[in-house]
């Protein structure tokens, strides 16, 4: 999803569309990976944006909590967010920490065996590989 189309959806809901949300939704539509409350304040901090960390904080649960933004935990069990979009997993590389979307999602194949075999109706999953990029390898 493009800032455009965040920032339409938001005004159609009659939200306000302050400079700071309108800066964390373009940073976070313009990040390849998840991105820690941290990162984001650094990052708008390079871009000239002043905010405050419980500011940061209360825009992530503003967008989190209407599905705008998406939440995740790796191992190292920090908070990291993304914008809600197309379902996938990620690939996390040990070595140097970089984040990948991964292209397929085989999981939902078990769900359906699952229902069929338990009567369980699976509603979300997540699934995280941890290895070494290609980057890494080499």
């Amino acid at each position: 999803m493009e800032t455009a189309e965040i920032i339409k959806k938001l005004r159609d809901n009659g939200f306000k569309i302050t400079k700071i949300r309108k800066s964390i939704i373009n940073h976070l539509t313009n990040c390849k990976s998840p991105v820690s409350v941290k990162e984001l304040l650094n990052e708008l901090k390079i871009l000239g944006t002043k905010a405050n960390k419980s500011t940061i904080y209360r825009e992530m649960k503003f967008l989190k909590d209407n599905s705008y933004i998406v939440e995740t935990q790796f191992e190292d069990r920090k908070k990291r967010f993304e914008i809600s979009s197309d379902h996938h997993h990620h690939l996390v590389c040990e070595i140097c920490g970089r984040i990948q979307k991964a292209k397929d999602c085989l999981v939902s194949k078990i769900e359906k065996r699952i229902k069929a075999n338990q009567g369980f109706l699976v509603k979300k999953h997540r699934l995280e590989f941890f290895g070494v990029c290609s980057i890494c390898q080499h």
